[in-house]
């Protein structure tokens, strides 16, 4: 299955926090995530409406993203960093 890949605008708004550098490499690990999202989860979290999240921690940065499985679509709906 081909997945299309979807940012949560406070992704974006905190992305564009970040000097050039991370944010290529944060999207180069996005793009990954997006061809084998199975093969980066590291664990799993329960969102407030009851998904369940995968979570990466990539270079001190934990990424959460969900596989909407009926739309196609990984959803990386948050980016922070990983010690919060």
């Amino acid at each position: 299955m081909k997945w299309r890949l979807l940012l949560d605008i406070e992704v974006v708004e905190f992305l564009q926090t970040l000097g050039a550098p991370v944010r290529q490499r944060l999207f180069a690990a996005f793009r990954r995530i997006q061809d084998f999202p199975g093969n980066y989860r590291q664990f799993t979290e329960t969102d407030p409406a009851g998904r369940l999240l995968s979570a990466l921690i990539y270079e001190g940065y934990a990424i959460y993203y969900w596989e909407d499985l009926a739309d196609g679509h990984i959803k990386v709906l948050r980016v922070c960093l990983a010690d919060r």
